[in-house]
């Protein structure tokens, strides 16, 4: 069993200790156990819980909701709730804190147990994935050529480095912006808009590959030459699910 430790935040001591020495048989790491939302945001700094179970209803000063909150802006431990209070007033109010699941007073222990498990594979698969991302953000930043991607409907779901150098358009400002505001291209001949993703509205999964006549409107710079190629992106089943678009600047042209 993982030996990563498990905070119970429960305000009666009698059954905050029933519960430890419960998963501790069932072979979890729980060192200690806090009584009050002050002392559960204390020890979550202190421990860096794999998980916390949290009681919603805690006696003095902030209460479950409110310690779970301020234990997310510090670090992002899954939160299980454990309330005897199912109220959809308290329910609702618990959404703000993102909990990973809820437990109802009074409870058994082989449900504990498997709420705790699904938590922490949920929480995992998580991670993995925040990680996967990351790597993928890195790799993406460390290329030498501006990459943009967008959806189907040419909304821009990311932009590397480069790009942001190139457009002048920051990660935050280019984000969920139709690709024609950050990417706007003219045809260097005919002096016309080129639509970077085709004619279409939506993006129809043809590759485009242009090298030559062909200007992107900058933020800094103004318009400068480029080549462009847009490949598409496929999900399951090949569905074309949104569009790659690789660009750089035309080397003859650099300043």
């Amino acid at each position: 069993m993982d030996l990563d430790p498990i905070l119970i935040v429960e305000d009666e001591k009698i059954v905050a200790m029933e519960i430890q020495e419960a998963l501790r048989k069932m072979g979890y790491h729980v060192p200690t156990t806090a009584m009050t939302g002050e002392e559960a945001v204390q020890k979550t700094k202190e421990l860096r819980p794999k998980l916390v179970l949290m009681d919603i209803k805690l006696r003095d000063g902030m209460d479950g909701i409110e310690a779970a909150v301020k234990i997310k802006e510090e670090c992002p431990v899954p939160i299980v709730f454990m309330t005897a209070h199912a109220d959809r007033e308290t329910f609702l109010r618990s959404h703000i804190a993102e909990p990973f699941d809820y437990i109802i007073k009074p409870f058994q222990m082989k449900e504990l147990h498997k709420r705790i498990e699904m938590a922490l594979f949920r929480s995992r698969i998580e991670k993995h994935q925040k990680e996967k991302e990351q790597w993928m953000n890195d790799t993406l930043n460390g290329i030498s050529e501006g990459i943009l991607t967008t959806d189907l409907r040419g909304i821009i779901q990311f932009i590397n480095t480069t790009a942001e150098s190139i457009t002048g358009w920051t990660d935050g400002e280019a984000l969920r912006r139709p690709i024609t505001d950050v990417f706007p291209l003219t045809d260097g001949e005919t002096g016309l808009i080129k639509p970077a993703l085709g004619d279409k509205l939506l993006y129809n999964g043809q590759p485009v590959n242009e090298s030559n006549h062909v200007l992107l409107d900058t933020r800094k710079n103004g318009r400068v030459p480029i080549r462009f190629s847009v490949s598409p992106i496929r999900g399951l089943h090949a569905q074309v699910t949104g569009a790659v678009i690789a660009f750089r600047v035309q080397p003859s042209d650099l300043n």
